[in-house]
């Protein structure tokens, strides 16, 4: 991990993130607008698919989860920034480790309810348990990855 965090303090990117004075507070604020924008999606199509606010329409509530794709796109582009632009601090750190893990563990959590248990949502029906139990970790697992991210600070 040593060598790869050479590697990456030493291209140009590095050098841009680090040599410009409002690029690292707008990644910040761009990585905090991006988590708002998915993890508030998931609150509500994951209370949802678990079984809460039945009044609220399931195909109108899943629609959210487009809103959760951008978010999502925003903290990956903004994260690897993070990553290159102080590639030391975050390859070394074990708590950015169990983020990484975490977030595999999410995609495939994604992939698994889009692959089964949402099969058929278009018209309204979902798999159950299996879209709830999804459903529900998916918010643990959200849930933990912020964890990890405020962690990180503490254990460098």
């Amino acid at each position: 991990m040593e060598r790869i965090a050479e590697l990456l303090a030493a291209t140009a990117l590095n050098a841009w993130l680090n040599g410009v004075g409002w690029i690292w507070p707008f990644v910040q604020i761009a990585h905090l607008i991006g988590m708002c924008l998915l993890i508030g999606s998931l609150i509500i199509v994951d209370l949802r698919v678990i079984g809460l606010f039945r009044g609220a329409s399931l195909a109108g509530t899943l629609a959210f989860q487009k809103i959760a794709a951008f978010g999502l796109l925003v903290n990956m582009t903004t994260g690897a920034l993070f990553v290159l632009g102080d590639p030391a601090r975050y390859l070394s750190n074990p708590v950015f480790r169990i983020k990484l893990s975490l977030l595999a563990l999410a995609a495939v959590n994604i992939a698994f309810f889009h692959a089964w248990a949402s099969r058929g949502s278009g018209d309204g029906r979902l798999r159950q348990p299996y879209a709830a139990l999804s459903a529900g970790l998916s918010l643990m697992i959200w849930f933990s990855v912020i964890a990890a991210g405020r962690l990180m600070a503490s254990f460098e």
